[in-house]
Order: structure tokens, then sequence, then C-alpha cells
């Protein structure tokens, strides 16, 4: 049961705290008002992904919790946080826990039926999950010795399918190995050893610009004809003369002569610096092409030198694997041929569950839907198996069934497929017969119901009404609806509406009791709340006494 339901800052809400009574509880409203919020909080509270949107304007973030009893009496509180910036918060009685495990716990809960079931109804790939629901226990030990098998089946044919079948491809496969595994072990690559390379390479063409400039210098000092040891000797010569005359000249002819003992020992410092420098071209040229090997092996390998090491070893595996797949080949396909015999057997078994399942959720099935005013109705579960000599086993999840659901809603017409046959109305009622068988199997505490009586109306819309009251004997039942037969029907009924507080609009709940209650019946019979006739008949069908119905519209003018 849901006990409590407490949403603030969500879409339209400002702050709700709804505390429904137990039973049959419809919710109503003018479209738009609001109704699909409430289904939506609860859907955020089962699971389901959070959008930023649905946090209201100008909050920083929607909250969101339920206090529910699951059919044992234990309780469970369900939270959601939604942060406008984005993040989510999931909590499961008062901790926080990832999303997956509120989740699960939601689900256990709350079963959300929505319009889009209505549609997915007609959908066939939904027709075997929902009988398999029905047969669950029956089918959960054969389905999980059956996957078991699958899995192993297709196991074994990757394995087959990495040998090859064509021996000539599998020679091929080996030499373009042997190839490889060739050529990296005899590159004897050692981890680390390429940056120490690179390093290396680095300072030997440092040290060989450095050397030609140091040559160059020395050139320039004292080893050529234009030195500047030879021209300083040139210009001390030519000063000599002068110098004896001239004691500025003499002056400048002493400096000359120290320029030139300063400039030979810069040469013999040099000299000595460039004779140190150990320079090996051939050193180069080898740490070079060893860089070279390392660049090809990566290029063709992988990106880094542990990259190629790891496509050594994988190529070393698979050479072995592929040596050895002669024998490996036979051993596989005999395996193969045994799962494929097993998966047989065990699919008849599921086939044979289904089959004698289908006759018995077929009555009931149609049974409900003769509640339902349907009752020239014929009701088929079809399960009909896959068949061959080669079955691909890897498409065959759940068995070799498919299921249909067939239908004849019309006296003398043919069984159909339900997509080709039903209206909207039927579909509905479809989905409510199996929705409220599939409820007493699940246990489910809490059902919400989104509009499941689109497209009916009159008796059928009050035999519908009838059917959600009886599963509210059992259940906690919750039904958003536009039918005022339905509404009528309800323990407890709820109006959504949509009003105007400190200039800004917001969703409201309020509880229906007498005469408020009769008015909001007779706007879904014909949309007025002022007609004494409508008023008469929704008085009528709520059981009240026809008196009350004159109250009601004088309230209802006023």
């Amino acid at each position: 049961m849901l006990l409590e339901l407490d949403i603030r800052d969500f879409a339209l809400i400002a702050d709700i705290q709804f505390r429904p009574e137990s039973g049959f509880v419809v919710l109503t409203g003018e479209t738009g008002a609001g109704k699909s919020i409430l289904i939506g909080a609860l859907a955020q509270l089962s699971g389901d992904r959070a959008d930023t949107s649905l946090v209201r304007s100008g909050a920083e973030a929607a909250y969101l919790s339920a206090l529910v009893t699951d059919q044992d009496g234990t309780e469970s509180i369900l939270g959601r946080d939604i942060m406008a910036a984005g993040r989510t918060v999931a909590r499961l009685d008062g901790r926080m826990v990832p999303l997956s495990q509120l989740r699960e716990r939601g689900q256990q809960l709350i079963a959300i039926h929505g319009q889009r079931e209505g549609q997915r109804i007609f959908d066939e790939e939904t027709h075997r999950p929902l009988l398999d629901r029905f047969c669950q226990s029956r089918l959960t030990d054969p389905l999980t010795a059956y996957e078991a098998t699958r899995q192993r089946w297709l196991a074994d044919r990757k394995t087959l399918r990495s040998f090859g079948r064509d021996p000539a491809a599998r020679a091929r496969r080996m030499d373009v190995l042997t190839h490889q595994i060739d050529e990296i072990r005899q590159a004897e690559l050692i981890p680390g050893e390429e940056e120490k390379l690179r390093e290396k390479s680095r300072l030997q063409k440092t040290l060989s610009k450095v050397y030609g400039d140091l040559a160059e210098a020395l050139a320039a000092l004292a080893d050529s004809e234009a030195s500047a040891a030879d021209q300083l000797a040139v210009v001390k010569d030519r000063l000599q003369g002068g110098a004896k005359a001239s004691k500025t000249l003499a002056a400048l002819r002493e400096r000359v002569e120290e320029t030139m003992a300063l400039v030979d020992g810069i040469t013999h410092d040099l000299r000595r610096f460039f004779d140190r420098i150990d320079l090996d071209p051939a050193i180069i040229a080898e740490t070079d092409a060893r860089l070279d090997e390392y660049g090809k092996l990566k290029y063709k390998y992988g990106n880094t030198v542990a990259d190629v090491l790891r496509h050594l070893e994988t190529s070393e595996t698979e050479l072995k694997r592929l040596a050895a797949a002669g024998h490996s080949i036979e051993a596989l396909e005999a395996s193969l041929r045994q799962a494929d015999l097993e998966l047989r057997r065990q699919a008849l078994v599921l086939h044979r569950i289904r089959s004698e399942e289908a006759t018995r959720v077929a009555a009931l099935i149609m049974a409900s839907l003769k509640d339902l005013d349907m009752t020239k109705v014929r009701f088929d579960v079809e399960v009909s198996a896959w068949a061959g000599d080669e079955l691909d086993w890897s498409v065959m999840e759940g068995g070799t069934d498919r299921v249909r659901f067939l239908i004849s809603a019309n006296l003398g017409e043919p069984l159909m497929p339900l997509a080709r046959i039903a209206s909207g109305g039927e579909a509905s009622r479809v989905l409510l017969a199996i929705k409220s068988i599939l409820a007493e199997l699940d246990d489910l505490p809490v059902l919400v119901f989104d509009e499941i009586d689109t497209g009916i109306s009159g008796h059928t819309a009050q035999l519908v009404g009838e059917k959600l009251k009886a599963l509210g004997r059992s259940r906690h039942v919750f039904c958003v609806t536009h039918s005022a037969a339905v509404a009528a029907s309800a323990d407890h009924h709820y109006l959504i509406e949509k009003r105007e507080i400190n200039a800004r609009t917001e969703t409201v709940l309020r509880k229906l009791e007498g005469e408020r209650r009769v008015s909001e019946i007779a706007r879904l019979l014909s949309g007025r709340q002022d007609d004494a006739k409508t008023l008469a008949l929704a008085a009528a069908m709520l059981g009240v006494p026809s008196g009350s119905a004159q109250n009601t519209k004088m309230k209802a003018i006023d």
C-alpha cells in the first residue's frame, strides 16, 4: 500500500503531501492540470531516467519520497532528489543507494501501466514475455538449463570460428604469425631501452654539433692561414718600427703582445677540451639504427614497446592454438553437435510448458474479458516453434517459441492477431485483463493505471471500474481517468487542478467527497457542473440521495 507520497518542487507541484486511503483511488482533472505529473513522480521513485526539466522553475532541486508497504506489511521508503544542475540522488530507507537498487525495489512495489502499454500490447514481441510471466514457476529451471547450454554452444562456436574451418587459410595465418613472432623476437626488445637510446642519440648529436663548432673556433684562432694568431703577429710586426719613435705606438704594441698571449691561452685551453670529446660516428649510426628498429616494430604492432610485446604474446598463444587446431576442431564440432541436440530437447520442454500454460492463460483472459462486456469474445494464445535441420541458437534466446495473442471480438469472426482486429477500447480491456491476472501472480502491492479506459464508455466503462474496484480489494489501485463511470466506481476520488498562487501556476491535489465529488462526476459526464439532470445522474452513479444533487447544484453555482 502507498501510505505516503511527498512531492516538492517537481514540475508544477510546489509541495504536496499525499496520504491516500486504501482500495481503489481515482485521479481526475482537466486536460493539462498535471495528472501525469503525479504518475511521473511515482515513475521516478521506481527508477525511471531523470530529466532536469522536471525540477520546478527557480528551485535548486526536486524532492520525491514515498512510504510503501508490501503484501507482508514490510515498509520501504523510496526517495529521489533531482538537482537542477543535473545530478540525481537515489535513496532507499534513508540511505543513498545506486539507482539500480532503487529501481529494483521500486519495481517490486509499484507497477505503472501507462497509455503506451495499450499500444505495446499490439507488438507480438511482447507476447512471449507476458506468457512467460504467467508460467514463471514452471519455466525458471528449464530456462536456466537451456540458457546454460546455449551459452556453451555460443562459446564453442566462437572458438571454432577463431580456428577457421579452411586448412589452407589456417596455414597462411600460421605463416604470418611465425614471421611476426620471429621478427619481434630477433629484435630482442628491452623495456626502457628505447628511452635510453633516445637520450644517447640526443647527446651524441649535441656533441657532434659542439665538435664542429669547436673545430671552426680553433681554425679561426690558430689553425688557418688567416687565423687570429697570425693576424695579431702581422699587427705586432707593423708596429715595431713606430714603437721606437712613439710611446703611444709602443704601448699599443705591448697590448697586442698581451692579446697574442691571451689568444694563445684560449687556443691551448680550447684544444685540450676539443681533444677530450669522445665522438664516434659509428656509435651514432648504431644508435640511430636501433631506434629505427624500434620505430618499425611499433608502426606494425602497436604504439608502444609494451603493445609490441603484448602482440608477441598473443601471437604465440594463437600460433599454439592453431597448431593444435586439428584435434581441437574435431572436439569442438562434436561438442557443438551435442549442444545442438541438448538445445533441441530443452527447447521442446519449454515449448510443451508454454503450450500447456497458453491454454490456461487464454481461458483466464477470456473470462476476464467477458467480465468487461466482451461476451462474444474468443481469445487464444498461439505457441509455435521454429524448426529446421540447422538452427542459429545465437538468436534463440529463451527458446524457439513464437507466441501470438489471437482474438475474435465478434461472433462468427475467425481468430486474428490482436494488432489486426482489436480497437483501442478492446486493446485497453485486453491489457486490463492481462494486468489484473498478472497482479495476482506478481504480488505487487501498488498498481497504477494511466487512462486504461481509453476508447471505452457507457456500460463497458462501468465494468472496467468494477474490475479496478475488485482489484482494489487486494491491492492499492490508482487510476487516472476521464471516465465518469470509472471515477464513480472508486473508493476514493481526488481532483488534480491548476491554481495561481503568489503569481505562479501550481498543480494542487484535493480529495473530493459528497457534493464536490458529485460536481466532478457531472463535469466528466457532460463538461458542465451546473446542469440539474447531469448532477442528478452523477448523484445516482455515486449512490447519493437525489435531494443532494440540487444542493450540489447550488454549491456548484455558488
